[in-house]
């Protein structure tokens, strides 16, 4: 039996080493890890006291602690419902 070194993405083959299928792996691992940092047992020794640190740094400025609280808002209320609704 014959292995072949190609992929298949939708209907077409594409060589593993072209630069379209190295990108299309590069963003699916720059993924993985982003929802790597929202899982919870991470999320909650690092990256919440991360994202609340940096908060803290940028609440004396106006403009921006209030894009920063949001942000962080934003992060914490992703974080709840991709690990309520995600079963692993």
């Amino acid at each position: 039996m014959q292995r072949t070194n190609r992929l298949n993405f939708g209907s077409e083959e594409r060589d593993p080493y072209s630069e379209l299928c190295q990108a299309l792996q590069l963003k699916r691992r720059k993924n993985i890890l982003a929802l790597y940092i929202l899982r919870d047992p991470f999320f909650t020794r690092y990256t919440r006291s991360r994202l609340e640190k940096v908060d803290q740094v940028h609440s004396p400025v106006p403009i921006v602690s209030f894009f920063t609280s949001k942000l962080v808002e934003l992060l914490i209320g992703i974080q709840t419902c991709y690990t309520y609704t995600t079963g692993s």
